[in-house]
C-alpha cells in the first residue's frame, strides 16, 4: 500500500513508490515567485517558489537548485499545477506564515541582495527553469528590502526577464516596522478569498506639512476622505492622497506642525481593495520636532574607567532664541527621544544611561540632573557613529568618534569624556576634558557636563598653560569672548585664528591684541617617545636584561611584557627557563599619549662556549657520551651551589638539580630519556657554562 501525505496549499504530495514521469523538461517547471531581501537581518525569511505548469506530476527526487545548495530528498512529488517552496530556514518562514505553506529548508546558501540567477536542475544536471533576478529597473524595486517578494502572476507568461513580474500584494506580518508581503505556496489569487483586515503598519511625519500613514496592505481609494482621520494632528488637513502602490496615504496640512509638541491622530473605518474593513481604530500618539540647527553634541562620555555606567551625552543650545528639543532623536550611537523640553539660550540639556548615577558622581560639577536614554543603549568602546535628528530625518549633528588618534586616547578608558569647546568650530575639535571631577576605580575622572569647558580651554582669553605630553597634532585654542581681537601665533606668524595645529613639540606663544590691550601666554609641548633596549637572542637560564629609554613624563604609566610575565618596573631582568621565541613589549601611557615598541627575541641554549680560566667556571662531564649514567664536578674560582640545567635538542627543560662547586662529582641518571643530543647549562658565581651532552 502506498502512504501519501498530501500539503494542499502547496498542491505537493510526498509519496513513496508514486508513479510520475522520469525527468520534467523546460517549461515544465517554472520560478514564480522569489523572496530575496525580506525586510529583517539576517535575511532568514528568504524562499523561492517552483510551480508545475503540466497535468502530470513530476518526481522531483534528485533534483538540485541553483543560487543555494540543496538536493531534493527521494519521494518528493510535485502535483500536477502544484507548487513547492525553498527556503533558508523553514522554522521561522512557518511561524511567520502561519504555516499557509510550508517550505524545503535548503543546505546552505542564501539569495543575493543585489540579484543573481536562480534555478532548478534536473538528477541529470540538465537545468529545467532559471531565473536570472535584477534589484533595479526595469525589476521591481520596492522587492529590494521593503517588504514584498517578486511575484509572476500569469504563470502562462515567461519567467525570463522582468516585464512580467510584480511585487506581491498579499500582507503576511509586520517585521522591523514594514509589511512583509507574499504568496507563498499558492498563485497571486491566493488560497481563497483575502478575509484580512486592513492594520497601520506606522505613522510619520515627512515634513511639518504632512503626515504619512503606511498600511499593511493595499487599501480601498475611500481613505483620500477626511472623515476617517481625527485628532489634532490633522486639525489643519487640507486632503488627503494614496500612493499608486495604495499602501501608503499623504495627509497635506494647511497649517504646520509645531516643534517639539505632541500630536494624536487616529485612523478608523478603512477598507482594503477587498472590501475588509478596520476591526478597531487605530491612534497614534507622537512628538513633532522639524528644527534642522541649534542644538550639538558638546561631550561625551563612552568609556569611563571601572563600570560603563557613568556614561553621558551633553547637548548645548548655541543659538539666542529659546529652542524645544522634544522629538529629536539619537538614532546611531544610542537611541533616544529627547523629551518634551526646552533649552534656553547658552544652556545645556544632559541625557545618561545611567541618570541616577549620573547625578550622585555629576551633580557636584553640572549643578544639572541628567535624563535617562534607551535602556540598553551604549556608547561603543571601539567607537560608533552619532546621529542626532528631527523627526523630517533631517540631522542636526552627526559625527563618528574612534579610540584611536586623531581621538584622545585618554577618553578611552583613560578617565576623561571628550569635548568640544567650540560648537561653531568645522574642523576636527575634539579634545580630552582636563575639568576634574573625582576619583573612581583608583582613577582621576576629568569631564565638565553642564557647563562651560575649563582648563582644558579658557573662554575668556587665552590658551591651556598646563604643559602636556606631544604625539600627534594637537589643537591649541586662545580662547573665544574676544571680539575683535587679532592673533598672532610664532609657531605660524601669518594665522590670524584663536586656534592652531601644532604639528611638533616646543613651546607655543600667543599674542592677543583687541580694544582693551593685549596678552601673551604660551603653552610648552613636551615630545612623548618611546625606545628601549631588548636584545636579540638571549640564553635559557642566565640573566636577561631590559632597558627603557624613553623620553615620556615621569608619571606616565609603564607595561613591560616579557613574554611570559608583565612588570611595571623600568628596567626588568629575567631568567627564562625555557626556550622559544618571546614577543616582547614596552608599552607607555598617560593623560594624553599612548605608544608601545614591540621585538621578539629569542630564547636558546647558549652552545659553543669554553670556558675560560679563573674567571668561568670549568664542567667536567665522564663519560661523555654515554648511555643516560654519568658523573659531572664542576671546578670554580668560590665555592658555593650553582644550578644545573639540561635541555634536549629542542630547548625543553628534562632535568633539573644543584651542583656544589669543588666537590665530588656528582652522578645523574638519565636513562629514562631518549637517546640522542642533550646540552648542559651551569649557572655559577662566575657566570654561565655550557656543554653538550649525548646520550647512546
Amino acid at each position: 500500500m502506498k502512504r501519501i501525505l498530501l500539503l494542499c496549499c502547496l498542491g505537493l504530495i510526498i509519496t513513496i513508490n508514486a508513479s510520475a514521469q522520469k525527468y520534467a523538461k523546460s517549461g515544465d517547471l517554472k520560478i514564480t515567485e522569489i523572496m530575496y531581501d525580506p525586510p529583517e537581518t539576517p535575511d532568514t525569511f528568504e524562499y523561492f517558489e517552483v510551480y508545475n505548469t503540466t497535468s502530470n506530476a513530476i518526481n522531483l527526487g534528485g533534483y538540485t537548485l541553483q543560487g543555494v545548495v540543496y538536493t531534493i530528498p527521494k519521494g518528493v512529488v510535485l502535483a500536477s499545477k502544484g507548487r513547492i517552496l525553498f527556503c533558508k530556514d523553514s522554522i521561522k518562514l512557518d511561524a511567520i506564515t502561519k504555516h499557509s505553506a510550508h517550505g524545503w529548508q535548503w543546505t546552505s546558501g542564501g539569495l543575493s541582495n543585489s540579484g543573481e540567477s536562480i534555478g532548478i536542475l534536473d538528477p541529470s544536471g540538465k537545468v529545467v527553469d532559471t531565473v536570472l533576478y535584477g534589484v533595479k529597473k526595469p525589476w521591481p524595486k520596492n522587492a529590494a528590502g521593503n517588504g514584498p517578494s517578486l511575484v509572476l502572476c500569469d504563470e502562462t507568461k515567461s519567467e525570463h526577464g522582468p516585464w512580467n513580474w510584480s511585487t506581491a500584494t498579499n500582507y503576511i506580518a509586520t517585521v522591523n516596522g514594514k509589511a512583509m508581503r507574499g504568496n507563498p505556496g499558492y498563485g497571486c489569487s491566493g488560497n481563497g478569498k483575502d478575509t484580512t483586515p486592513p492594520v497601520v503598519v506606522s505613522v510619520y511625519t515627512s515634513t511639518s506639512h504632512h503626515i504619512k500613514i503606511i498600511f499593511s496592505k493595499p487599501i480601498s481609494k475611500s481613505a483620500d476622505t477626511l472623515k476617517h482621520y481625527s485628532g489634532n494632528a490633522v486639525k489643519h488637513a487640507d486632503s488627503a492622497k494614496l500612493t499608486v502602490t495604495l499602501d501608503t496615504l499623504t495627509i497635506y496640512l494647511g497649517k504646520s506642525l509645531k516643534d517639539g509638541n505632541y500630536y494624536t491622530i487616529t485612523i478608523d473605518s478603512i477598507r482594503d481593495t477587498s472590501g475588509n474593513l478596520m476591526i478597531i481604530p487605530q491612534t497614534y500618539r507622537f512628538l513633532f520636532n522639524g528644527m534642522k540647527k541649534g542644538i550639538k553634541v558638546t561631550e561625551f562620555m563612552y568609556n569611563n574607567p571601572g563600570t560603563r555606567n557613568l556614561e553621558f551625552i551633553e547637548l548645548y543650545n548655541y543659538t539666542t532664541d529659546t529652542l524645544p528639543i522634544g522629538g529629536l532623536q539619537f538614532t546611531k550611537g544610542i537611541t533616544m527621544v529627547l523629551p518634551q523640553k526646552l533649552v534656553l539660550p547658552g544652556h545645556y540639556f544632559l541625557i545618561a544611561r545611567d541618570s541616577l548615577l549620573f547625578d550622585s558622581f555629576y551633580y557636584k560639577v553640572s549643578k544639572m540632573h541628567a535624563y535617562q536614554w534607551d535602556s540598553g543603549a551604549k556608547l561603543i568602546n571601539s567607537g560608533s557613529p552619532v546621529h542626532l535628528k528631527n523627526t523630517t530625518g533631517d540631522y542636526l549633528d552627526s559625527f563618528t568618534y574612534t579610540n584611536t588618534y586623531p581621538w584622545p586616547p585618554s577618553a578611552n578608558g583613560g578617565g576623561s569624556s571628550v569635548v568640544r569647546c567650540n560648537a561653531f568650530d568645522t574642523t576636527f575639535s575634539w579634545t580630552a576634558s582636563a575639568d576634574f571631577v573625582d576619583t573612581l576605580s583608583g582613577l582621576k575622572v576629568y569631564a565638565s557636563p553642564g557647563k562651560k569647558c575649563g582648563s582644558s580651554y579658557n573662554p575668556i582669553r587665552t590658551i591651556n598653560k598646563q604643559g602636556r605630553s606631544y604625539c600627534g597634532p594637537v589643537v591649541l585654542r586662545a580662547g573665544a569672548g574676544n571680539k575683535g581681537a587679532i592673533y598672532r601665533w610664532n609657531y605660524d606668524s601669518s594665522s590670524t585664528s584663536d586656534s592652531i595645529v601644532a604639528k611638533g613639540p616646543g613651546k607655543y606663544v600667543v599674542i592677543i591684541v583687541n580694544g582693551a590691550g593685549g596678552v601673551v601666554d604660551s603653552v610648552t609641548l613636551n615630545p612623548f617617545i618611546v625606545s628601549a633596549v631588548i636584545k636579540d637572542t638571549a640564553c635559557a637560564g642566565s640573566k636577561t636584561y631590559f632597558y627603557d629609554k624613553s623620553n615620556v613624563p615621569a608619571n606616565a604609566k609603564r607595561i613591560w611584557n616579557l613574554g611570559d610575565t608583565t612588570t611595571s618596573v623600568q628596567n626588568p631582568i629575567r631568567v627564562y627557563d625555557s626556550v622559544g621565541t618571546k614577543h616582547i613589549m614596552l608599552k607607555l601611557s598617560d593623560a594624553y599619549c599612548s605608544d608601545s615598541i614591540m621585538k621578539d627575541m629569542v630564547v636558546a641554549v647558549c652552545t659553543g662556549i669554553e670556558p675560560i680560566k679563573n674567571n668561568v667556571a670549568e664542567l667536567k662531564i665522564y663519560p661523555n657520551p654515554n648511555s643516560g649514567i654519568f658523573d659531572v664536578s664542576l671546578s670554580d674560582s668560590k665555592e658555593g651551589i650553582s644550578q644545573l640545567r639540561i635541555f634536549d635538542a629542542f630547548g625543553r627543560l628534562v632535568y633539573s638539580s644543584k651542583i656544589v662547586a669543588n666537590a665530588n662529582a656528582q652522578r645523574i641518571n638519565l636513562e629514562n630519556l631518549p637517546k640522542g643530543l642533550y646540552f648542559i647549562s651551569i649557572n655559577s658565581n662566575t657566570g654561565v657554562t655550557s656543554s653538550k651532552l649525548i646520550l647512546n
